[in-house]
């Protein structure tokens, strides 16, 4: 018998597979243990989505993608990701590198992603 563990794995490296087959859908995966939801296997569900909420994760995502690019940039191609978080109210990026920013290369940072912004 499977893990929990691996069954988990298993079915989401289907469900990513089967996303880029079928880039008319988006597949959401509903951990049922951490809720009281209540769904069968062929029974539809009706979901809404909050369209701001959506909008502000949206761009928080695209923005890390610019800063990070914007950081390669900047401070060299040995800069990679090392973590980075996304809600609502921040955006924040975790970066290697191997000594603190200084103001300057903040700046230049900051700079870059508003070239590529604009």
């Amino acid at each position: 018998m499977l893990s929990s563990r691996f069954k988990d794995a298993l079915v989401s490296t289907i469900l990513l597979m089967l996303s880029r087959l079928v880039k008319l859908f988006f597949i959401h995966l509903i951990d049922h243990s951490k809720g009281t939801l209540s769904y069968s296997r062929a029974k539809k569900v009706s979901v809404v989505i909050d369209a701001d909420r959506r909008k502000q994760l949206q761009a928080h995502h695209t923005g890390t993608h610019i800063v990070f690019a914007s950081c390669r940039k900047v401070l060299g191609p040995h800069v990679w990701q090392n973590g980075a978080k996304k809600t609502t109210e921040i955006a924040h990026l975790d970066i290697t590198h191997y000594q603190s920013l200084t103001k300057e290369e903040e700046r230049a940072i900051e700079n870059q992603a508003n070239r590529i912004i604009n």
